[in-house]
């Protein structure tokens, strides 16, 4: 389902559901094998669909972004984030790729470095600026992932996208784009 105007990249609270026919998600395997994932995991990602569920509130000027991820797909663990934009970067811990270094920010699209993340974005996120989040190995694995949120057209629909531009540690480069299906809004 087509995302209603009344979302913007300003506030993209609600329910999304990833398109895997409209997503181009052909690195990430390429991605998550770099990240040290296991075979075992590889295989069971390839069947999962994930389901968003992001609360994207301001209070005090700072933008905070809750988002729960759910697998539609047993052994894909659930998971809940919480993003403060614009806060210094953070240890995070995951059971697949273990420690990592995250951060997030608005960021205008002239302040984009990687071409893949720039393209294609609605006027609002033109003029506002994306949501770029950013993952770093740790504990000796040297790899950033760099995602950039919001919206565009895609399949004739206005839909929540992230596109991804990722580096090896050894400098390979990869990229996807995840596009979502809105389902509602988040309660």
């Amino acid at each position: 389902m087509s995302v209603p105007t009344t979302i913007s990249a300003l506030n993209f609270s609600g329910v999304y559901t990833q398109n895997n026919s409209l997503s181009d998600a052909s690195s990430l395997t390429a991605m998550t094998k770099a990240q040290g994932v296991s075979e075992e995991h590889l295989k069971v990602f390839a069947k999962a669909s994930i389901t968003l569920t992001i609360k994207h509130t301001t209070a005090n000027g700072v933008e905070t972004i809750e988002e729960e991820y759910k697998s539609d797909v047993s052994d894909v663990d659930d998971r809940l984030e919480l993003l403060e934009l614009g806060a210094p970067e953070r240890t995070a811990e995951s059971k697949i790729i273990g420690e990592t270094a995250v951060s997030a920010a608005r960021v205008l699209l002239k302040d984009v470095e990687e071409a893949s993340l720039i393209g294609g974005w609605d006027k609002v996120t033109e003029e506002h600026g994306l949501v770029l989040v950013t993952l770093r190995g740790a504990s000796g694995n040297d790899w950033t992932s760099k995602m950039a949120q919001g919206f565009q057209e895609v399949g004739g629909e206005r839909r929540f996208v992230r596109r991804i531009a990722f580096t090896s540690g050894v400098g390979e480069k990869h990229t996807a784009c995840l596009v979502f299906d809105y389902q509602g809004p988040a309660n």
